[in-house]
């Protein structure tokens, strides 16, 4: 059986010089479910529990974008110019239509992707996410410095803060997940560089800033989901995504915070191939 601890880098060059890093699992048949990444993550940030879940299923395909990990290029900072990304990307790779899953960063270019390539995204899936415009996205970085100046001092990884509630249920979960990326021991990605992230946030504070996207034109069933406590995107703006968006339903975990997927990984994956049947 795969293991995503395992799966090997791929590598694919589109438009003459764009080099990118990606794995993919599962029964290749069909139509692929393509996963974008959250702030700051590459290949290795994705729960290794969550896709060998999904791919029991389905034919999972997770990538860095340009400047991101193992891919060349230079990150772009504005979400719409990451979109453009994602479409050289799934050109590549000779796909017409995919679905679609976007993590918190990968929710704000899955939804502009949507909006300006409608023909290849069948199924939709957002999580851990907010709408354009939405000012409070703004203050990502600052929140995310101020978790990390917290866990200098007790040790803890970031993530453990950012993404999982502080209640008990939450602390376990949290190091649950911690070990299950500590697991990996080969086929590693390239960590991210300072420069780029700091792209990313630049990317992130423009979408905060910018004018509200009519997601009303999306026409893609959609899943929205999150946990009821997201410190880094607040809740509200999944609530919002899913009253705009004509077909879409929403999932929202009790006592769970940013990664709500990573929280639950089965139940999560239980959803999402409910969902995509």
């Amino acid at each position: 059986m795969e293991n995503y601890l395992e799966s090997p880098n791929r590598f694919v060059v589109a438009k003459g010089s764009h080099k990118f890093a990606y794995r993919e699992m599962g029964n290749k048949t069909g139509r692929p479910l393509l996963l974008l990444n959250h702030l700051s993550a590459t290949l290795d940030n994705w729960d290794p529990a969550l896709i060998d879940e999904l791919s029991q299923n389905r034919w999972i395909i997770v990538f860095d974008n340009s400047g991101i990990g193992l891919s060349n290029g230079t990150v772009p900072t504005k979400i719409e110019e990451m979109a453009d990304e994602v479409a050289y990307f799934i050109e590549a790779l000779n796909l017409q239509e995919v679905d679609l899953l976007g993590l918190s960063m990968g929710g704000f270019i899955a939804q502009d992707f949507t909006l300006k390539y409608p023909k290849m995204v069948h199924q939709l899936i957002l999580v851990g996410t907010g709408p354009k415009g939405d000012h409070k996205i703004g203050d990502v970085g600052k929140v995310t410095n101020q978790f990390l100046l917290k866990t200098i001092f007790t040790r803890q990884d970031v993530k453990e803060r950012l993404f999982f509630t502080t209640s008990t249920e939450g602390k376990t979960k949290a190091r649950e997940f911690i070990g299950r990326l500590k697991q990996r021991v080969v086929v590693k990605d390239q960590k991210i560089a300072l420069t780029a992230y700091l792209r990313q946030l630049k990317a992130i504070k423009k979408f905060a800033n910018d004018q509200n996207d009519d997601l009303t034109k999306i026409n893609a069933e959609t899943l929205v989901v999150n946990g009821d406590t997201d410190a880094m995107v607040p809740t509200q703006g999944s609530y919002a995504i899913a009253q705009q968006i004509p077909n879409s339903q929403l999932k929202i975990y009790a006592d769970a915070g940013h990664t709500s997927l990573f929280q639950y990984p089965m139940d999560f994956s239980k959803v999402v191939n409910e969902f995509l049947k």
